[in-house]
C-alpha cells in the first residue's frame, strides 16, 4: 500500500475511533494485493487501482466497526451475505481479530477468490461458504451491502440472525421520518424507534462520509423479533 494511501486511511480511521497496528496494516496490504492480482483474472470489483480500492471498500467496511463492537458481545459470529471480493467481512476480520467472520457467496468463480483469499490470511474463525444466503443459522448479526433492497434484504437475513446490518447509500423513510421528529440531531450511534421492515423492527443507523466524497452513506440496523 502506497505511503499517501495509508496515510489517508489511517486518518480516516482515527476520526471514526479505528486504530490497527502493524500486523493487521499487513494483512489488508496482502488482502490488497490478492483484490488486486485476481480482479485481473475476475471480476471483483470496478475500482481501479489500490487508492480506489481502500477508499471504496477497505474504509467502507471499517466504518461500521465501532458501532457493531458496540452491539454486539466481544467475540461475536458474524456473517457476510453474497460477500463479492470479500471486502465487508475479511476487512472486518482483520480489525476484530476475535470476531468469527463466515463469508457467504453463491458465485463460484468469487467463491474460489475468497477461499484463496481468506486461507492466505491465516486466520483462525474466517470461513468461507459456497452457497445461497438464507438457510443458514445461529449469527449474532449479519452483514450486506448492495445484495438486495432493504426489505427483501431483511426477510432473507433475519432468519439467519438476530441483527442486520445493511449498507444503503440513503436512509429509510421511516428513519428519516424519526430524525426529523427528534429533538436533537441523530448521533452517529443513534437508536431510533424508527418503525418496522420485512419482518424486523429498524433499529437506526450510523452516516459517516468517505474522503473525497460530499453526501453520508449509512449502515442502517434492523433487529429481528425475539422467538
Amino acid at each position: 500500500m502506497k505511503a499517501d494511501t495509508r496515510l489517508l486511511a489511517e486518518s480516516t480511521l482515527a476520526g471514526w475511533g479505528v486504530a490497527l497496528d502493524e500486523r493487521q496494516w499487513a494483512l489488508l496490504d496482502n488482502y490488497l494485493g490478492d483484490v488486486l492480482e485476481y480482479n485481473r483474472k475476475v471480476n471483483l470489483t470496478a475500482a481501479s487501482g489500490e487508492a480506489e480500492v481502500v477508499r471504496r471498500h477497505f474504509l467502507d467496511a471499517l466504518a461500521a466497526l465501532p458501532e457493531l463492537r458496540a452491539r454486539l458481545s466481544p467475540a461475536p459470529r458474524l456473517a457476510d451475505i453474497g460477500a463479492g471480493a470479500g471486502f465487508l467481512g475479511v476487512c472486518l476480520k482483520i480489525a476484530w481479530p476475535q470476531a468469527e467472520i463466515t463469508l457467504i457467496e453463491s458465485a463460484y468463480r468469487k467463491f474460489k477468490f475468497l477461499s484463496w483469499a481468506a486461507a492466505r490470511t491465516g486466520l483462525r474463525g474466517l470461513r468461507v461458504l459456497h452457497e445461497r444466503a438464507g438457510s443458514q443459522r445461529g449469527f449474532d448479526c449479519v452483514l450486506a451491502r448492495a445484495v438486495a433492497p432493504l426489505a427483501k434484504l431483511a426477510e432473507l437475513a433475519l432468519p439467519m440472525g438476530k441483527l442486520l446490518g445493511a449498507w444503503e447509500s440513503a436512509l429509510p423513510l421511516a428513519l428519516l421520518e424519526a430524525r426529523d421528529r427528534a429533538v436533537e440531531p441523530c448521533s452517529l450511534a443513534a437508536r431510533p424507534d424508527a418503525g418496522r421492515i420485512g419482518g424486523g423492527a429498524l433499529d437506526g443507523s450510523i452516516a459517516y462520509r468517505l474522503p473525497g466524497e460530499d453526501r453520508d452513506r449509512h449502515v442502517v440496523f434492523i433487529r429481528g423479533e425475539e422467538p
